[in-house]
């Protein structure tokens, strides 16, 4: 492991293996990250790029925009992501959430967590990605939910925010489960948030159908309830 500090710049090189319990912190360059890391791994540089491995806890501040390089990873612990920092996952790439987001800054990309939405666990909310379901009745079962956030979807020559939801159950029909979609102002597109709508598609964002909701545009939100089956979800006006 060795560490390289030229006066405010500091940069992780590594070549071997790092066993941390505690927090490793990195203003500039890191490389050669094992497949995986225990501890805490803090970004608080400026424009850093974040390694893809295997993390524990992962915390991202400074400023700027962090962009994961290397491929797809996972979290199993917590990823703060602290203002005004924004994560940049790029396309083709996705993290696995197994514990939870810490988002007090602003996640681009696509991320997604699987919990098993049966016996007592009558709702989640993913490790708080911004979606919610609840149901009754029938077990929606292991449900995977992944969030793609600054995007728009089209549908019509209209366009969605810039955020959808992609839902896979293992029970995909027969259900009784409410849904919660949220964004965030900034990826309104030009839409007027107090006439936002959900929208459905069952075919990977080709084709639409309108799924109304209740609009809670004070709180970023709209809830669906009475759904028998998920896929993928935006809200469009």
């Amino acid at each position: 492991l060795a560490f390289y500090q030229t006066g405010e710049g500091q940069n992780l090189n590594n070549s071997g293996q790092i066993n941390n319990s505690g927090r490793i912190r990195v203003k500039g360059i890191v490389s050669g990250l094992p497949a995986t890391i225990d501890g805490k791994v803090e970004y608080f540089g400026a424009n850093q790029s974040v390694q893809a491995t295997q993390y524990r806890d992962l915390m991202l501040t400074g400023s700027g925009t962090k962009s994961s390089v290397g491929g797809s990873f996972s979290v199993s612990g917590d990823l703060t992501i602290a203002a005004p920092v924004t994560l940049d996952v790029q396309a083709g790439q996705s993290i696995t959430l197994i514990g939870n987001l810490i988002e007090q800054g602003y996640f681009q990309g696509s991320i997604g967590k699987t919990v098993d939405l049966s016996g007592s666990t009558t709702s989640s909310n993913f490790g708080n990605i911004g979606a919610t379901i609840s149901w009754s009745g029938t077990a929606p079962g292991t449900t995977t939910t992944t969030r793609t956030s600054g995007t728009a979807s089209t549908g019509n020559g209209n366009q969605s925010v810039k955020r959808h939801y992609d839902i896979a159950t293992t029970f995909g029909s027969s259900l009784n489960g409410s849904f919660t979609y949220r964004y965030t102002s900034n990826e309104l597109n030009g839409l007027d948030s107090n006439a936002l709508e959900l929208w459905r598609s069952t075919n990977g964002g080709v084709n639409w159908r309108r799924q109304g909701g209740t609009n809670l545009p004070g709180f970023s939100a709209i809830v669906k309830t009475g759904i028998v089956s998920f896929s993928r979800w935006t809200a469009s006006d």
